[in-house]
């Protein structure tokens, strides 16, 4: 429980416009995931790759992420991949990838993700 809402913190962080907090605490929640032993989705690092146009890091999160997160049953990171596909490159001024990966993350069952407007955390 600890590890999510260090999460949604770190997202309230990033909103916020303070990034170099929201690694911070994103990086505390992946060290309380791991001392836990506790498998986390990692939402937050995908926030943090996708808004700071680390293209590579951001795709390297969903190749690695996705079949682990499926077989979890985590269908939200299906959502959440796609969101942060958009962002990214809305921001590297990519705008019809941007909207492809929009429209990919708007084909899944809401049940699978959260209600439009919220963040993935």
């Amino acid at each position: 429980m600890l590890p999510g809402a260090l999460q949604s913190g770190m997202a309230i962080q990033l909103l916020a416009g303070e990034p170099a907090a929201a690694a911070a605490v994103a990086g505390e929640a992946d060290a309380v995931a791991q001392a836990t032993g506790n498998s986390v989705c990692p939402y937050g690092s995908l926030m943090l790759a996708a808004w700071s146009g680390r293209e590579a890091d951001a795709c390297q999160l969903v190749a690695a992420a996705t079949m682990e997160m499926t077989a979890r049953g985590e269908g939200g990171w299906l959502t959440a991949a796609a969101w942060a596909t958009a962002v990214l490159y809305n921001g590297l001024a990519r705008y019809d990838e941007a909207l492809a990966a929009a429209e990919q993350g708007s084909e899944y069952p809401a049940s699978w993700g959260w209600p439009p407007g919220r963040s993935p955390t």
